[in-house]
């Protein structure tokens, strides 16, 4: 038989634990900070780099008959490179932390996976090859490259629902 004091505190232990069907919240990779900024409306939104694109022109050049010394052309190679675009830093609209628990998380892990974006089964983690499906999968539809879900990939991936102002007027 259990004694009175043992049984209060297996009690009191128990009545502090989560309940068994309460989601877990994801856990974030360690060491990793976001620069996240909520506005006034509660919508999060996170500043993110886009990389400059730099274009590299690689041509040969025959070189004219005076500087040849054999009967064979010679060739020169010239590469030059030009900044396209410089590099960008924007802010984005992101799922806040608070919404990415085990169920939200999970839900997106069988969105890449039905898109062939992630191998593997759902696991409700927000770990290292979710991650970097999510940043490879934003990156295809053209969103800066992060690894933080961004709004727009979360309608895409019919995670959440358009807000009304959303929606096209028909």
């Amino acid at each position: 038989m259990l004694r009175p004091s043992i049984l209060a505190v297996a009690l009191t232990v128990a009545a502090c634990a989560a309940p068994l069907d309460a989601p877990a919240p994801a856990a974030l990779p360690a060491g990793r900070s976001l620069p996240l900024t909520v506005g006034p409306d509660g919508r999060c939104s996170a500043g993110v780099e886009i990389p400059a694109v730099i274009e590299t022109v690689t041509e040969q050049a025959i070189l004219p008959a005076a500087d040849q010394t054999g009967s064979d052309a010679a060739v020169r190679t010239v590469t030059r490179s030009r900044v396209v675009q410089d590099r960008q830093r924007r802010m984005v609209e992101v799922v806040c932390p608070e919404q990415l628990d085990a169920a939200l998380v999970a839900s997106l892990q069988r969105a890449l996976i039905a898109r062939g974006a992630l191998d593997g089964p759902a696991s409700g983690l927000l770990d290292g090859p979710t991650l970097a499906a999510l940043q490879a999968y934003q990156t295809d539809l053209g969103l800066p490259e992060t690894s933080l879900l961004t709004r727009q990939a979360a309608v895409a991936l019919g995670l959440v629902a358009l807000r009304p102002e959303e929606l096209e007027a028909d």
